[in-house]
């Protein structure tokens, strides 16, 4: 009986078997053939790593994944998913994480207490342990701890310094574990583990054996993370024994000691101490404390130690590659007065490649394994990951994938650059995993490996040992991808100070070398993302000619034609060695300035608010600043308030027309308009938006016209360097840089201070600019019984009077000026602005009012059609302020990526303007306009970032062209240069030499 009761047993459970094996079979999945009883885990520990395993079966059934995205394979007898597509990973990762939360490790709070930690635990435990630690590293507690890895780092130079005195081949693995064990041991445990010291110190020899692998424990790992419920039943347990109660004795003991002696030193251990002592909530018991802090010392230690040690191989085993690390460790600390401070670190650039690109190869943890939390619907697909399923991710084989990395076994490190990073999915590197369960540490882990490594080849030089076996051989009985044996290299200290010039012309050659790559890189960033380009000439890039030999305006064009031929909507040019890309289609720029303006809120613009104050004004301004103060400052610019200036406007024109009269009959009938017209809008600002009488007409070299002219013609810099602060702002901000001449500055800070100190002194109003940003200034408001806006700052009033003085001059004088340069050519344009004027004068009774200037129609196309030819900003900038996927294309414009608009050059474009050299104001009927596709004219922006002043502008331009062809007539004469020359240096599109007309009074 009991054989027949066996024979049955035997024919069950070899039907259930088959039934399991057949798991995948059935459901049509590709997978690999198992064997019992590990499934595809044959050899797993004794002479293949989970890592081969993965990869292989990665490689093999890629391709047979298309249908699903997903392949199947064997842990023992159960089935187990191993994504392949890089959008079902990012979705078990962090779009549909709530069904994928739980790690499947094995974890047994009862029997073995400090396997209750972070990575282990799950479901609601997990979320609230989670966000109560994450706290503890941020980037400012880890810059907290960042000295006491420094001196860690500074202990590890002298034991290595001291070990080459003995023999210059060293085993560098035990070494670095031993470094970072002191490092988490401090700034884990607030304990001086001193395993630098001593190589048999207990911290360390506890941490040794909680690694030590072998394929029996390997298996029962895995037997206990599949089968977990009846692991805990048979009191299983992960930790051995003595570990276990020297770790919990550590943790018990420093509690105590830091509770007696109120030691506080703001560290990991603090953190969790203050979660054993939560009152609102069940606190963390002491082994839960101890659990915590066991998990952090170990991932801290092994894994960075790991990274650190591959790192150091593969550049002991290229001299290229260690001279660039070197280089760039030596050239950025040159940077930092010779310290190696948390700044310095962050600026090492290369190290932090080859850091990534050791974990692209050697990846600490070769998979991220997940458990279905709930039956889960495949996207696109009609199967189901039923729930308690096990899904495996392959981060070895994503990282070994030659799609994503060519020549995958190869070590390079510029594999990781931003321009390439940038092509990449980031789901293709994933050593840390992704999604709200990815590693809590990495930050901590990144900075103690850059600093051990930053310090090691600051003062060392490695090769490799002959020891060292080909290809490198890797701990098949390791849970973490690892060495199998030691790290052996050779190591000499830095060269000697009677080499040094050898070292410094070495070090200059190596950053001459990097140099020229970088530059190389840099100007195929436009090639690399399939975007149509003008092949760049270094150092100007696209831009050779700027300000030397012309104005930006005729580059632009140049440019535009070029796409144009091209039939692109965008395309690519290097301002210098920036990557800045042109937007040419009108639906397009809709899109940018308007609908998607979140994306591009910024100018780009330089400023400098400590050193230039009047420099961080409203165009300049940025983020959450300019928003705050664009709201303050709107109503100031609407239609009422405009009109409440008219007066001003009309006075200032009298005396425009006085003098120009006065000149023709006393002195000349030749006029350079530029400078009367100056003159003018001088005065008008000076009256609207200081209350000052300026008296440009009898005084034509007052301070106001002296600093104006300054301000715009003399500029501190030129305009390749003030592009270079823009690219550089921080660094130029570092260095004190000014867009403003100090005697610019202190003149008009003086005015407005002066001005605001006699108008609240003598409770003085004029109703004009200056009164409305006192009002904000002191109250908050326009009105005394309106809406609180906000309060301006002393130092926003003066920045914001500045600009409407700079903004407000030049550019209305200009188009004034081409207003009348067009005219004087074209006669009969000139006889129907003037017809136009004198109808509407006759219409209200001779008077310029409010309502009589906005009912010129002709003189408003009049500029209009000026504005067009002649925009005074020959271009419109921003910066993508995030991460922006262009419509209708895979192209990804990344923060900080300068976009321009050419206005100039789109204004010239006969599909949008027929003739586009003729001077017609027929072009801006509103028949006209209605035919034309919007955003194709731009001369004062468009969307949120509109130039706020334009009505002010318009006002002063139309009063002041209607004050003179009401009065004179304009024509061209020897002295006209026909076509205009436009200024080089000068941001505004002015004229070079003036505009010379003949003016007759009628």
């Amino acid at each position: 009986m009991f054989w027949h009761l066996l024979l049955v047993a035997v024919l069950l459970g070899v039907l259930w078997i088959r039934k399991r094996f057949a798991y995948w079979k059935d459901r049509g999945v590709p997978y690999v053939e198992p064997t019992f009883p590990h499934g595809n885990l044959s050899g797993m520990g004794s002479t293949v790593h989970m890592s081969d395993i993965t990869r292989k079966v990665y490689q093999q059934l890629k391709p047979k994944a298309t249908g699903t995205g997903f392949v199947g394979m064997y842990f023992f007898t159960n089935p187990v998913t191993l994504v392949i597509d890089l959008e079902l990973i990012k979705a078990v990762l962090v779009k549909d994480f709530q069904y994928f939360h739980d790690r499947a490790v094995y974890h047994n709070e009862k029997d073995d207490p400090l396997s209750g930690h972070l990575f282990a635990m799950e479901g609601n435990k997990w979320r609230n342990l989670r966000s109560k630690l994450t706290p503890t590293f941020t980037s400012g507690k880890m810059k907290m701890m960042y000295p006491t890895i420094l001196t860690v780092a500074e202990e590890f130079n002298k034991c290595l310094a001291n070990e080459i005195r003995v023999q210059d081949e060293l085993e560098l693995k035990e070494l670095l574990a031993r470094f970072t064990t002191d490092v988490i041991g401090n700034c884990a445990f607030g304990l001086e583990c001193n395993s630098l010291k001593d190589a048999e110190a207990e911290f360390r020899r506890m941490g040794r054996k909680a690694f030590e692998g072998s394929r029996i424990k390997i298996m029962k790992r895995f037997l206990s993370s599949q089968y977990p419920n009846l692991a805990r039943k048979l009191g299983v347990t992960s930790t051995a024994p003595d570990v276990s109660k020297f770790f919990l004795g550590a943790v018990r003991d420093t509690v105590q000691y830091r509770l007696k002696h109120n030691v506080q030193r703001n560290d990991f251990m603090d953190l969790l101490m203050e979660l054993m002592k939560e009152q609102d909530r069940e606190g963390l018991s002491i082994e839960e404390a101890a659990a915590q802090a066991f998990v952090f010392f170990l991932a801290g230690f092994e894994t960075s130690s790991t990274a650190m040690a591959f790192c150091l191989y593969e550049l002991a085993g290229s001299e290229e590659l260690q001279s660039k690390a070197r280089a760039n460790v030596t050239e950025v600390l040159a940077r930092h007065e010779g310290k190696l401070t948390y700044e310095a670190l962050q600026d090492m650039k290369y190290i932090e490649m080859c850091i990534n690109e050791s974990l692209r190869k050697y990846s600490p943890a070769a998979t991220i394994i997940r458990i279905a939390t709930k039956d889960y619907p495949v996207p696109g697909t009609k199967h189901i990951i039923p729930k308690g399923q096990t899904v495996l991710i392959p981060v070895h084989g994503l990282h070994h994938d030659p799609e994503y990395y060519p020549n995958p076994d190869r070590y390079q490190p510029e594999r990781f650059d931003e321009a390439t990073k940038s092509q990449r999915n980031p789901y293709t590197f994933l050593p840390f995993g992704e999604g709200p369960r990815n590693c809590i540490g990495l930050r901590f882990g990144l900075m103690q490996a850059r600093i051990g490594l930053a310090v090691l080849l600051r003062n060392f030089r490695f090769t490799v040992s002959p020891k060292m076996a080909t290809p490198l051989p890797i701990s098949k009985a390791s849970t973490v991808y690892s060495i199998e044996g030691g790290l052996y290299l050779k190591s000499c200290c830095r060269p000697p100070l009677d080499n040094m010039w050898l070292t410094i012309a070495l070090l200059f050659a190596s950053l001459v070398v990097l140099c020229y790559g970088w530059v190389r890189r840099r100007s195929r960033f436009w090639r690399d993302r399939s975007v149509a380009y003008i092949e760049p000439q270094f150092p100007y890039g696209n831009f050779k000619t700027l300000g030397k030999v012309e104005h930006i305006a005729p580059i632009t064009q140049r440019h535009y034609d070029h796409f144009k031929r091209l039939g692109v909507p965008y395309g690519g040019v290097f301002m210098l060695i920036s990557p800045v890309l042109y937007i040419f289609d009108p639906a397009l720029i809709k899109t940018l300035l308007v609908k998607d303006f979140q994306y591009f809120p910024n100018r780009g613009v330089y400023f400098n608010e400590r050193d230039d104050p009047l420099s961080a004004h409203m165009f300049a301004i940025e983020g959450q600043k300019w928003r705050t103060l664009r709201a303050k400052l709107s109503p100031t610019f609407t239609s009422g308030r405009i009109r409440m200036t008219l007066p001003l406007v009309l006075e200032v024109s009298h005396r425009l027309t006085d003098h120009l009269r006065d000149t023709i009959r006393t002195s000349s009938n030749v006029v350079e308009m530029h400078d009367l017209l100056a003159r003018y809008t001088i005065d008008v600002i000076g009256a609207c938006a200081f209350g000052i009488e300026c008296n440009s007409f009898r005084e034509p070299d007052n301070e106001f016209r002296r600093y104006g002219k300054i301000a715009f013609d003399k500029l501190p810099h030129s305009p390749l360097v003030v592009y270079l602060m823009k690219a550089f702002r921080a660094y130029a901000n570092a260095l004190g840089m000014k867009q403003l001449n100090d005697d610019v500055s202190s003149f008009f800070s003086k005015v407005v201070k002066d001005t605001v100190e006699f108008r609240e002194r003598e409770q003085f109003v004029r109703n004009d600019f200056m009164d409305l940003l006192l009002k904000l200034k002191n109250t908050g408001r326009l009105e005394s019984d309106g809406e609180e806006i906000g309060r301006l700052t002393p130092e926003e009033v003066a920045a914001q009077a500045f600009i409407f003085f700079t903004a407000g001059y030049d550019t209305s004088s200009t188009a004034m000026t081409y207003t009348l340069y067009e005219l004087a050519l074209n006669q009969q344009a000139q006889g129907k602005a003037r017809e136009c004027v004198q109808r509407t004068l006759e219409k209200y009774g001779g008077e310029l009012t409010y309502e009589a200037v906005s009912d010129m129609p002709y003189l408003e196309q009049c500029i209009n059609e000026t504005l067009r030819k002649h925009p005074p900003v020959a271009l419109l900038e921003r910066n993508a302020d995030k991460d922006y996927r262009m419509p209708d294309s895979g192209l990804v414009l990344r923060r900080g990526q300068k976009i321009i608009i050419p206005i100039y050059a789109m204004h010239r474009d006969e599909r949008y303007f027929p003739e586009p050299d003729a001077y017609r104001p027929e072009r801006f009927t509103p028949e006209e306009v209605a035919k034309r596709p919007s955003h194709t004219y731009l001369p004062f922006g468009e969307g949120p970032r509109i130039c706020i002043g334009m009505r002010f502008g318009s006002l002063q331009a139309k009063v002041g062209l209607a004050s003179l062809l009401s009065r004179f007539r304009f024509t061209i004469c020897e002295e006209t240069q026909i076509p205009v020359q436009y200024s080089r240096t000068n941001f505004i599109l002015g004229p070079a030499n003036g505009v010379w007309l003949r003016v007759e009074q009628l």
